[in-house]
């Protein structure tokens, strides 16, 4: 991942453990109208916004050990994970969901959570 600092772009690698044990990272966007608009289309890409807010999370995993996809505490996909198959096992299920986010309070409007220690 790359990240930028004091205006300089810096690489930023983080420790995951196997086996998964919860989300990736997650995107916090405060007005998600601002983007682009997209037609819907059988992909999983291409998620519903909720309609009752502007502010989204869109969350990013793998399938747990009971064969669903994590979630963030306290967030909930109103259309469940849209998913992708991948040449990886055991980790052949991306997942990505999309849900209300009331308690959004970015400055920037945009935030990435990565719930893993960084490495040095």
């Amino acid at each position: 991942m790359k990240e930028i600092v004091n205006g300089k772009t810096e690489r930023a690698f983080y420790d995951v453990p196997l086996p998964i044990s919860g989300i990736l990272f997650m995107i916090r966007i405060k007005d998600w109208q601002v983007l682009d608009d997209d037609q819907p289309k059988p992909n999983p890409l291409v998620l519903t916004p909720p309609t009752n807010t502007n502010s989204v999370v869109i969350m990013f995993s793998f399938l747990g050990e009971n064969g669903l996809p994590f979630t963030a505490g306290g967030y909930q996909p109103a259309e469940g994970m849209g998913m992708i198959d991948l040449p990886e096992s055991p980790l052949n299920k991306f997942c990505i969901g999309l849900a209300e986010d009331p308690n959004s309070n970015s400055a920037n409007g945009f935030e990435l959570m990565v719930p893993f220690p960084k490495k040095d």
